[in-house]
């Protein structure tokens, strides 16, 4: 085992521009909302911050998406409160506008002679809608990577399931609990194995586990290396020569696959800044055959889990849960 110093640990969570952990997640697509979260052309912008960096997501009348630096820098006017237009986003206060990938376009308020737009370096990042996301690259290659191709990303939108939560701690606390093989039994299943209202929330092969009492502490757990992160097995002896083993995936830079059953899971934890992060839960039926078929109860949401009422006034206003 090995306890961080307060120096890795910095190095390991600090994600703003030009800090180690920043550069390297800016070399990676990063998934901003659901699609669903900023549907309508035209509409409202959302709020939002990633890797520290303070921005706001709008969609075009003509229903391109923008994802640009969220204060005008005429005059630090918030851009949240700006007009959107056909082709960008037009400030509320003296009506400079802003293309989608965040070049001014119009100075209206300036003599033709004294014009300067050119000029103006606004921050702006391109977006992609894929699998019902909306996807930016935040760094600074020319030739831009290959977006993922998680299964989930390939299913038809009725057999995939999207939640987020707004979480008060840095992404590598959250995500630490996403992999540690003891987490899940101990946090997400009853304190007492013969509890049935508890065990009727749990999936399939921890029901039967909690019924044959097996312990819940790991007597095993083997990790095995991958290309882009790390696969590890958690081992329970469930007796008459069988075993659990409990698998879960590590993919880089934030990502992780619990198991599942006929529906499948998957984890985002993408930072917002060095204290918070939000939470992608990810849940889809591999095939149309599966999700037709299926007899498994799928528990949607917790009470805990329901939103306070959308606020404006913060990033994220509109994914943070009343129980926090």
């Amino acid at each position: 085992l090995h306890n961080f110093t307060r120096e890795e640990n910095e190095v390991l969570t600090r994600v703003g521009p030009a800090t180690p952990m920043g550069n390297l997640m800016r070399q990676y697509w990063i998934p901003v909302v659901p699609t669903a979260h900023l549907k309508e052309p035209g509409g409202r912008p959302l709020r939002v911050r990633l890797l520290g960096e303070d921005l706001v997501l709008f969609r075009t009348s003509a229903g391109a998406v923008g994802l640009i630096g969220a204060f005008c820098p005429h005059r630090l006017a918030p851009l949240y409160f700006g007009r959107v237009e056909a082709d960008g986003l037009r400030c509320a206060y003296h009506a400079w506008k802003y293309a989608p990938n965040g070049m001014c376009i119009e100075m209206p308020n300036i003599p033709a002679d004294q014009q300067f737009k050119d000029e103006v370096q606004h921050p702006g990042y391109p977006c992609i809608e894929r699998g019902g996301i909306i996807w930016t690259y935040m760094g600074l290659a020319k030739n831009l990577p290959e977006l993922p191709d998680f299964e989930f990303l390939r299913v038809p939108d009725e057999h995939r399931i999207y939640r987020l939560f707004f979480q008060e701690a840095n992404y590598l606390q959250v995500l630490e609990g996403g992999i540690d093989p003891t987490h899940v039994m101990w946090l997400h299943s009853p304190y007492d194995l013969s509890d049935e209202e508890m065990n009727a929330q749990q999936p399939a092969q921890q029901r039967e586990a909690n019924k044959l009492g097996v312990k819940k502490t790991p007597e095993d757990v083997e990790i095995f290396d991958r290309p882009a992160g790390f696969t590890y097995g958690a081992k329970r002896t469930l007796g008459g020569g069988k075993n659990l083993w409990r698998v879960n995936q590590f993919i880089l830079p934030f990502y992780t696959m619990p198991p599942g059953a006929d529906q499948k899971a998957a984890r985002a934890f993408v930072p917002v800044d060095d204290d918070n992060c939000v939470k992608w839960q990810v849940r889809w039926y591999p095939t149309a055959k599966i999700a037709k078929n299926t007899k498994e109860q799928v528990r949607e949401s917790f009470a805990e889990e329901a939103y306070d009422p959308p606020t404006n006034s913060v990033p994220f206003g509109h994914i943070r849960m009343k129980a926090r």
